[in-house]
């Protein structure tokens, strides 16, 4: 298989787990088994652990942002980086169900869930002005 195809199916691939992943987050009780495990599941996690898990995500959602998003496809096949603003809004939604369940009580503002990401300044501006209102605003009309 071609090298740029074999490409293409990844980028997509990661697009459509992202969107998948998205949609899924702006409901409380997805969220919830996110960070404190399924209460029809298996396991459960303490707040500590779900603190710990909550920041564990964060470092490997900062290496997908890591040198401003070099890891992504090039504009051949990442046009519009379809997949860096739906990794943006996955970050989004979880830093928010981080602040909104209270995952960590000493962090209401999700500061150090964004302090973690270790986002460039244009990521932050990105994030902030993007990324967070559409999360907010998705969660809000479901």
């Amino acid at each position: 298989m071609h090298v740029a195809l074999q490409l293409a199916l990844v980028h997509c691939s990661a697009r459509n787990v992202l969107v998948s992943l998205n949609l899924a987050l702006i409901h409380k009780p997805v969220a919830k088994a996110v960070f404190f495990g399924s209460k029809y599941g298996t396991f459960k996690r303490s707040p500590k652990d779900a603190q710990e898990h909550a920041m564990n995500v964060c470092r490997k959602l900062r290496a997908m942002f890591c040198n401003d998003c070099a890891g992504f496809a090039g504009e051949e096949i990442h046009r519009n980086q379809t997949v860096e603003a739906n990794a943006f809004y996955f970050a989004a939604l979880l830093s928010y169900w981080y602040c909104e369940l209270g995952v960590n009580p000493n962090d209401n503002h999700g500061e150090m869930f964004q302090k973690e990401l270790n986002l460039s300044a244009h990521q932050n501006i990105v994030y902030d002005t993007l990324a967070v209102p559409l999360a907010e605003g998705s969660v809000e009309l479901g």
